[in-house]
């Protein structure tokens, strides 16, 4: 029962730019490098810990949960549009024809969807002085499935058309580990954090030995799919982020910060987490390879031979399914590393306007290898009511917009933000984000 429900809340995050935000970041669109203070600066630029700001008081947190889901493809207003519609009509309006519009909506990437929860376990994070300790557990799927699809259901299957039905998968839910430290210098700070992943469970497709195709020739009919699935358990991992802020200087402030150096974790060996989930060591790398296809059909299958005799369905369809070995060594699932440069403007005491040019090396759960420019405006007008809004582009399915707020009372800080993904309405967003926490400071 344990492996189930840690597995199911894996998968059920396929029901991301960086995840794993809190409030404050979901506010500003990620333009977090520069400005983020205390505990709330792991992840993101440890070198902000020197600060005076961040340093000077000690902050505990009450927990905090940030949960995206998002897709490339549908917003409400493109299922409005299509549901129901005959394709093939055009638009007694416009005069276009709606298959053409459709199909244009997975030509980039597709249809993908991912979703991400993280959890921040209340007391489990603080930052004290220049140092801070954090955990939380992160959940994350992401979904691929190709063009073809798209092509294949509205156009059908077209002569000598090689149609490649390849779906990918990925998904894990670790709790992750932090020590950050900045230190203080005379053009401004550095600092760093190491990181460690401990992974509970992960499900996926191996991409490189996975593959579907259908294919219509002049005389036939070809199609065939291969899949090797891996459910694993007790992966570890570690990892390393780099920061530098430099000091203000007549209202600017600047910074750098390489986010998850090295960072991968490593399943297949044996783990503490395999033995708190109850699974015996020769079961926590599962392996199984699903083969299905059909047999070459020509037109003597669907109208039969001279004898008027037409294939049962065992003949036509073909399914095989087969457990492997575990490899010898310990299998890599990397994740995801970022390079961000961060900009400050404190335009008067009551308004900052922040911006970060940011890009991952990886394109795996909410990741990009593009850029994303992020921008955000936090007006202090009100030292109990903080407001907040950010707008971030990185292309067409790369870009948000959000706001948030924060309540101040005594050493009390309670933050909510929310964001629209790949839109800016609730009409046109595919994708939504929400995040809630809290923490004390004294």
């Amino acid at each position: 029962m344990r492996r189930f429900l840690i597995l199911f809340v894996g998968l059920t995050a396929f029901l991301q730019a960086q995840f794993d935000r809190d409030p404050r970041a979901v506010g500003l669109a990620g333009a977090y490098g520069t400005i983020s203070r205390g505990f709330s600066a792991v992840g993101w630029n440890p070198a902000n810990l020197a600060f005076p700001d961040s340093s000077g008081n000690t902050r505990i947190s009450l927990g905090y949960v940030d949960f995206r889901i998002q897709n490339t493809v549908l917003s409400l207003k493109d299922v409005n549009y299509y549901n129901g519609r005959d394709l093939e009509r055009p638009d007694p309006y416009t005069g276009e024809i709606p298959k053409e519009g459709f199909l244009e909506l997975f030509q980039e990437d597709g249809f993908r969807g991912e979703a991400g929860l993280s959890l921040v376990v209340p007391f489990l994070s603080l930052s004290h002085k220049n140092w801070a300790v954090t955990t939380r557990m992160i959940s994350a799927a992401d979904f691929i499935m190709p063009y073809d699809y798209a092509d294949l259901f509205v156009n059908g299957n077209r002569i000598l058309k090689d149609y490649d039905l390849t779906i990918d998968l990925n998904s894990m839910v670790m709790a992750v580990a932090d020590y950050s430290m900045g230190f203080p210098f005379e053009f401004g700070a550095v600092g760093f954090t190491l990181r460690y992943f401990q992974g509970l469970t992960y499900y996926g497709f191996d991409s490189d030995e996975s593959t579907a195709h259908f294919l219509t020739d002049t005389t036939s009919l070809k199609a065939g799919a291969e899949y090797i699935t891996r459910l694993m358990y007790g992966g570890t991992g570690a990892g390393l982020d780099l920061g530098y802020t430099s000091n203000p200087w007549n209202g600017w402030q600047f910074s750098v910060a390489l986010n998850n150096l090295f960072a991968q974790t490593y399943w297949n060996k044996p783990s503490y987490a395999r033995m708190l989930l109850g699974v015996d060591e020769g079961d926590i790398y599962q392996s199984k390879k699903y083969v299905y296809r059909l047999k070459e059909l020509t037109p003597m299958d669907f109208f039969g031979d001279t004898t008027g005799v037409m294939p049962t369905f065992e003949e036509i369809y073909m399914a095989e399914e087969s457990s492997l070995n575990p490899p010898d060594g310990a299998v890599k699932i990397r994740y995801p590393a970022w390079v961000r440069f961060g900009l400050r403007r404190q335009l008067n005491p009551e308004v900052v306007w922040v911006s970060d040019f940011s890009a991952s090396f990886h394109n795996i759960f909410f990741a990009r290898d593009s850029w994303l420019w992020s921008n955000g405006i936090e007006i202090v007008r009100s030292p109990a009511f903080p407001v907040r809004a950010g707008l971030a582009w990185g292309g067409k399915n790369n870009k948000h917009i959000s706001f948030g707020f924060s309540v101040k009372t005594w050493i009390l800080n309670l933050d909510f933000a929310m964001a629209l993904h790949n839109g800016f309405s609730l009409q046109t967003a595919k994708g939504i984000e929400l995040a809630l926490g809290g923490y004390l400071e004294f």
